[in-house]
């Protein structure tokens, strides 16, 4: 019988669903595209060789069979609609927005969440089964998980997202232990996802983090977030922030790659 990767029960094939990866009501949030656009994966596991698979869709439909109905109807889809009019303005690059402390818990650990549900098909699960439960029972993130937001520039859409997995840096207390970074673009909004070794690992882990082009989101700022930062991004930042916010780990040529245009 299959296994609800959330809930970790044993379930019939019917009482298994199809958990969108990006949620539907962002469909609703950007504009219908005049054209079918490409869905493109680039995947590159371990001593494989990279993969590229492309389709047509004219609309954000990227599906998980891993998920039971009870939690994708339950507590998941609670979370998106708690969260849809917090991430709205941020995806529409409104300005004036703001998060507090308790929003901005909600959209780190919605994004704590979406990386979770990608690894289930795509990569290296680095998100362990206790993890998942502390999302889906206390809507917090891991206390190992960073979530840090920033403002986008670029003209990709309507979402993008670039992962690396790979290890703690050679000869640390870390070394080989699971590490990943996820760079999710979607729209106006960047969420880098650092998934380190420990809750002290990391650059910006510190409480109240706040950079001109990025703040964090998780650890929390004690005062809330201002939207947007100081700085506009683009993605070659977008790409460099990824390997700043975790130094000396080892991201190598042959980590798990993935693409969504």
């Amino acid at each position: 019988m299959p296994i609800c990767s959330w809930c970790d029960l044993k379930k019939s094939r019917k009482e298994m669903s199809r958990e969108h990866i990006w949620p539907n009501w962002m469909n609703s949030v950007f504009p219908v595209p005049l054209a079918p656009y490409d869905v493109t994966v680039r995947q590159q596991l371990e001593g494989e060789a990279l993969t590229v698979a492309t389709k047509r869709a004219v609309k954000i439909n990227e599906r998980v069979p891993t998920v039971c109905a009870t939690c994708n109807n339950g507590w998941m889809s609670a979370i998106e609609n708690e969260v849809k009019p917090l991430m709205t303005p941020l995806l529409l690059a409104h300005p004036g927005a703001s998060l507090d402390p308790a929003q901005a818990l909600l959209v780190a650990c919605w994004a704590a969440k979406t990386v979770a549900v990608l690894e289930d098909v795509h990569g290296r699960r680095v998100t362990t089964q206790e993890q998942r439960h502390l999302i889906r029972q206390h809507k917090m993130p891991p206390p190992q998980t960073h979530v840090h937001a920033a403002w986008y520039s670029g003209a990709d859409g309507p979402v993008r997202v670039l992962r690396f997995t790979g290890e703690g840096p050679a000869g640390g207390p870390y070394e080989g232990r699971a590490a990943a970074v996820t760079g999710m673009i979607l729209g106006a909004l960047v969420l880098i996802v650092l998934q380190s070794p420990s809750s002290s690992y990391g650059v910006g882990h510190e409480v109240g983090c706040v950079r001109p082009d990025y703040v964090s989101l998780w650890p929390p700022v004690p005062t809330g977030v201002a939207w947007p930062p100081q700085v506009a991004v683009g993605r070659a930042r977008v790409h460099q922030m990824m390997h700043d916010v975790m130094p000396g780990a080892q991201f190598p040529a042959a980590s798990t790659i993935e693409d969504w245009f």
